[in-house]
């Protein structure tokens, strides 16, 4: 909920209007609030603008209201609230499920720190890089989504628990029975929040925020750039890259593909969650 707040106790009627340029669809109808009260603010509904995504509701002082809130005024408000529908270019890397075919329309970020323990298990090759492999992923990472990531040794305050080793060792670990011989490692969905959807083209995305913790896994049968990508792809998932992407070239293509470089659609497809929704 937002919460606008003037300045006495007297009982005024505010007037609400929407506006968008360059739209096509139509505009949700003028309102009014009777202070002190609320109201819900419209969804999107049928309002597009061919390119963009539409984010919100955008007051003058530049704050952003998601579709759907409800905004309280629990004192006086003079005149009309004009609300400005926000349009944003939106990348949306992420395809179609190569199992399945069906199209991926999940993405998440983790709200406040993001702490990273990680640890080596059970019998492994001395000469297994994992925890420098690691670093070289969380800083890839933290550069393209543009916010911190920390690395901890208290497991207790991590949100990405990151173990690497011996493929059939950490599947005993992990307790998962599904995993193909063809896997090079993998990681599980934290508790997760829908907190918005996203039309982008003809499909629907939702925003999901993360909380509790992600488990990843990484076998330590890949080498050289391989394992680095598959530690960098790992991380993204954990971070709420869920899905794959569309360029067979990325860190986050569904296999391995000796490409260790975060590719520019995929950097802004988790980034621009981070920045938007954190």
């Amino acid at each position: 909920m937002l919460y606008l707040s003037l300045l006495a106790s007297y009982s005024f009627c505010v007037p609400i209007q929407f506006r968008s340029t360059g739209h096509t669809g139509t505009l949700p109808s003028p309102r009014s609030v009777r202070t002190p009260g609320s109201i819900q603010l419209p969804l999107q509904g049928n309002l597009r603008r061919t390119g963009l995504v539409f984010l919100g509701w955008r007051t003058a002082d530049g704050t952003i209201i998601p579709p759907g809130a409800t905004i309280i005024f629990s004192t006086e408000a003079v005149g009309t609230l004009a609300l400005d529908a926000h349009w944003v270019n939106w990348v949306w890397d992420a395809g179609r499920n190569v199992n399945t075919n069906l199209l991926y329309t999940r993405v998440g970020f983790w709200p406040g720190q993001i702490n990273v323990y990680s640890s080596v298990l059970g019998p492994s090759n001395p000469n297994f890089p994992f925890y420098e492999t690691m670093g070289i992923g969380i800083n890839a990472w933290s550069d393209a989504l543009g916010v911190p990531i920390n690395t901890t040794t208290n497991q207790q305050n991590a949100q990405l628990l990151s173990f690497g080793g011996e493929r059939e060792y950490l599947i005993h670990f992990s307790g998962r029975t599904n995993i193909g011989p063809n896997v090079a490692g993998f990681a599980e969905h934290p508790p997760m929040t829908a907190m918005q959807q996203l039309v982008i083209g003809n499909s629907t995305k939702t925003v999901y925020r993360h909380s509790g913790y992600s488990r990843l896994f990484n076998f330590e049968r890949p080498r050289g750039n391989n394992l680095t990508q598959l530690i960098k792809h790992e991380i993204g998932h954990s971070l709420g890259y869920w899905g794959h992407s569309t360029n067979e070239n990325s860190v986050m293509w569904f296999s391995l593909n000796n490409n260790p470089t975060l590719q520019s659609g995929e950097r802004i497809h988790l980034r621009q969650v981070y920045q938007h929704f954190r």
